[in-house]
């Protein structure tokens, strides 16, 4: 009889032991994987075989060093972009460089605590928030120009919205004209169980926030590596469901408003892992729809 109890006990020793391991789960750490895998491609198809293709290349602690983009074009010689990445030792990038069909520029990334300010022909200072997270952007830009991002997270650390603001200088007969563009984007994750296919690359949160989704640097798309789709927001997390746009523009003359509003969503297939190979992404503005499929293909990670 004491036997029994005995080994009655420890099973249920056991047993809140699993529960309470379970409660403790996090779906969203990627520590927990035991199959970690890396993109290396992503084939963006319009339809009619009208296809941009990305190949994603990482050094030995899987940091992503080079990114190649190649445009669909009806020309022998398509628009091709190369962009390069290199760290330190603290694992943080500090320079990134872009090359296009032969031109190149680029610039460096200084990093101070909860800081980051990237030189390039403008300069973006990046404000961080908790687990290296992108709060806010401020973006000066050639002739005066500049643009302001602030981005808010929920709970789990997914983020929520964008709000761009942009003042924008440019000529108008003999003097200068200035117009004010405001955008709110809103992204929403409901019954979403796609999680970002970048949690295993060794790169910081803002540095996917920042240079490989779509609400970083969206005033020029030529440096965002995404600037159509949202394919993450933050290396780890969740993708969302669905992102809206809604955008305001002031003409600088009249001072009339101009609104307009459009609707992203996102429906997510799977491998046999759990990570994300095909993304179907549908961009509704006014009564047009756009669909773009995008297909993910990985590497095992070192």
């Amino acid at each position: 009889m004491k036997k029994l109890l005995f080994l009655t006990a420890i099973v249920s020793l056991l047993f809140v032991g699993c529960n309470n391991d379970n409660e403790n789960y996090d779906p969203n750490d990627p520590s927990r994987e035991t199959v970690r895998k890396l993109p290396s491609r992503i084939v963006s198809d319009w339809g009619d075989s009208r296809n941009d293709t990305i190949n994603f290349e990482y050094d030995d602690l899987n940091r992503l060093v080079r990114v190649t983009k190649t445009l669909w074009s009806r020309s022998s010689s398509p628009p091709t972009f190369t962009y390069t990445f290199t760290h330190n030792v603290n694992d943080e990038p500090i320079g990134f460089s872009v090359r296009n069909n032969g031109s190149s520029t680029g610039g460096s990334l200084l990093h101070s605590e909860n800081q980051v300010v990237f030189e390039w022909t403008a300069y973006d200072t990046l404000i961080l928030g908790a687990n290296g997270r992108l709060e806010r952007i401020v973006s000066r830009q050639w002739g005066g120009s500049k643009y302001t991002y602030n981005y808010t997270y929920n709970s789990d650390g997914n983020l929520t919205r964008v709000q761009r603001e942009r003042k924008i200088w440019y000529a108008v007969g003999d003097g200068w004209g200035v117009k004010i563009i405001q955008d709110t984007t809103e992204l929403e994750y409901a019954n979403s169980s796609a999680r970002s296919i970048w949690r295993h690359v060794n790169m910081p949160n803002w540095f996917v926030t920042y240079f490989i989704s779509d609400v970083g640097l969206r005033h020029s798309s030529s440096w965002s590596i995404f600037h159509w789709d949202l394919i993450a927001t933050t290396r780890i997390g969740l993708m969302p469901t669905q992102k809206n746009i809604l955008e305001r523009e002031r003409c600088w003359n009249t001072g009339e408003m101009i609104v307009s509003n459009r609707t992203h969503t996102f429906a997510y297939a799977f491998d046999a892992d759990g990570y994300v190979r095909q993304i179907d992404a549908i961009r509704e503005l006014e009564g047009w729809t756009e669909t773009r499929v995008f297909i993910i293909e990985y590497i095992p990670a070192r």
